[in-house]
């Protein structure tokens, strides 16, 4: 009478059997009636399909829940994962190397594409840089690992350029900000004001300095960010202490000034936006408090959003008289 398409209602429900074992059997003993007890067998069953599905409960509770973490944290469940399925499927028992041949087929197929966000995710996380990439990648792709390791490497590192690109900009706007208030001061009164008196009528040498700085911070140095951030040693962060990530590039982002802004924006998207009961539920999609609060801006930046990529590529939204149409009815028997 169990759901296929929602295994976690089931593994919640085995899980709560197996702590009640004794029960069941107490309870079969006494009554004549009962005849539904679970063999010893098939208590052995259910605790190699707990076993196994421990994890992906675990990652799916984790990716997603209400409460997104940061993206560093999606590589080393999938990691886990991979190797829990590749260890089942060469298992001894039969009934587990059956059970998990046919969820590795599925999770190869679905992992075969290098994940951009997942591996720039976990490089921004100073414990691990790009040694976690060497070390998850052979695990995950094989023989198609070395591949997959330059292409993460290659494309980290033009999106870095364009990082680097938008802050050059910025900053010679800044420069030029400078210059013309600089040349706009030049016929006026001269003062000895600090850089913390006010007077904007009051030409101050800290403007030059400023400038100057500007000037100097904008040409590009020897070494990027990104060259440095890889090279130096990893955070070590004690054995079952929380990491807070975003504290620590909040507190090294004048090190690293580019190299910061992106990894603040990476590690801020979520890698899923379904609550994991719509994932595994083939009922109606209900959107619960966490995610019905959207600003009006928001709104209408996504829709403004949707609007536009659609006229870029001449998409055509769909009539609500043809999802009508496209609807099916699935019957869920009840549990």
């Amino acid at each position: 009478m169990d759901c296929p398409t929602r295994w976690n209602s089931t593994y919640n429900m085995l899980t709560v059997a197996l702590q009640l074992r004794e029960a069941f059997t107490s309870y079969s003993e006494r009554e004549v009636t009962y005849h539904n007890s679970p063999t010893e067998d098939e208590w052995n069953k259910i605790e190699k399909v707990c076993e196994v599905l421990g994890y992906f409960n675990e990652a799916t509770n984790m990716i997603s829940g209400t409460e997104y973490p940061t993206s560093n944290l999606f590589l080393s469940q999938i990691c886990t994962i991979k190797k829990v399925l590749d260890d089942s499927s060469i298992s001894s028992d039969d009934f587990v190397r059956h059970m998990t041949m046919k969820m590795k087929e599925k999770f190869d197929k679905y992992w075969g594409e290098c994940n951009l966000l997942m591996a720039f995710g976990a490089i921004m996380d100073p414990r691990m840089k790009f040694l976690v990439i060497e070390f998850a990648y052979p695990m995950i792709y094989g023989d198609q690992s070395g591949q997959n390791i330059a292409y993460v490497r290659t494309l980290l590192y033009e999106l870095f350029e364009e990082y680097v690109r938008n802050f050059e900009d910025e900053a010679k706007g800044a420069c030029e900000t400078f210059r013309l208030r600089k040349e706009s001061r030049k016929g006026g009164s001269h003062s000895s004001s600090t850089p913390h008196e006010g007077g904007s009528n009051k030409y101050s040498g800290w403007l030059d300095f400023t400038a100057f700085v500007s000037e100097k911070t904008s040409k590009k140095p020897a070494k990027s960010d990104l060259d440095n951030y890889l090279e130096d040693g990893l955070e070590i962060c004690p054995p079952g202490k929380t990491f807070d990530v975003f504290g620590w590039w909040n507190s090294n982002q004048a090190k690293y000034r580019v190299l910061s802004r992106l990894a603040v924006e990476i590690l801020a998207i979520p890698i899923s936006t379904v609550a994991s009961e719509s994932t595994f539920s083939a009922g109606e999609r209900v959107v619960d408090t966490y995610r019905s609060k959207l600003g009006i801006e928001t709104v209408q930046a996504l829709i403004c959003g949707s609007n536009w990529v659609r006229a870029q590529y001449g998409l055509k939204g769909r009539m609500k008289e043809e999802e009508d149409d496209d609807e099916i009815e699935i019957p869920i028997p009840c549990t």
